[in-house]
């Protein structure tokens, strides 16, 4: 954990800037016991997120705004055969196969989930089973979405609304045409309405 927070980097390169610190172990850590503690988190990741949702949960927590966001991250090397694909890569590798990490964070900038996906996966499609699981996993009936234009699709904004729940997205706005478009480019000073479910500023 020390290592993911402070040196980016593989099991094996936490190995080696493990030597440079002294970190009060009976003994060294070895790769291989490195290579099955994080196996075991993989394991166990919903129930620890879940826990910690509920440990750091009072009489007025919720998630009334949902901020979620994905990426990509490439890696080198055998294994990962599961969610290792060759797909868009946001590291500009394309080369390397790769898996889309997703980020859920509440309103008070808190991680709720990591929720992880194949490197073929198109961001469009994540933000449904997304919500879809926190609603599940947290018992969350209400909430805005807050997520960028890769979310964006015809059918998720759809969906949105069908299941109710707000939504604050990002907009392309070189494919937006007509009144989208020139209410955002002509909006000067505070918010303005151009529908009743959308306002500019």
């Amino acid at each position: 954990v020390l290592s993911r927070l402070f040196f980016t980097g593989s099991d094996r390169r936490a190995l080696r800037v493990a030597r440079d610190y002294q970190l009060g172990l009976p003994e060294a850590p070895k790769l291989h016991q490195l290579y099955r503690a994080m196996a075991w988190l993989g394991q166990v990741q919903e129930e620890v997120e879940e826990r910690l949702f509920t440990r750091n949960r009072n009489l007025f927590t919720g998630l009334d705004v949902v901020f979620f966001d994905t990426t990509s991250l490439y890696f080198e090397g055998h294994g990962g055969e599961s969610l290792g694909r060759h797909g868009y890569s946001k590291d500009g590798c394309p080369e390397e196969r790769q898996m889309i990490m997703g980020a859920v964070i509440d309103a008070t900038g808190r991680p709720i989930s990591c929720p992880m996906w194949p490197g073929n996966t198109a961001d469009v499609t994540t933000l449904q089973p997304v919500i879809e699981r926190l609603r599940a996993r947290f018992g969350v009936k209400d909430m805005v979405v807050v997520a960028d234009r890769g979310m964006i699709s015809k059918r998720t904004v759809e969906w949105l609304e069908a299941a109710k729940l707000g939504y604050i997205l990002g907009v392309r706005m070189r494919q937006a045409r007509g009144e989208l478009r020139d209410a955002v480019t002509d909006a000067g000073g505070g918010y303005q309405v151009v529908k009743d479910n959308l306002q500019v500023r």
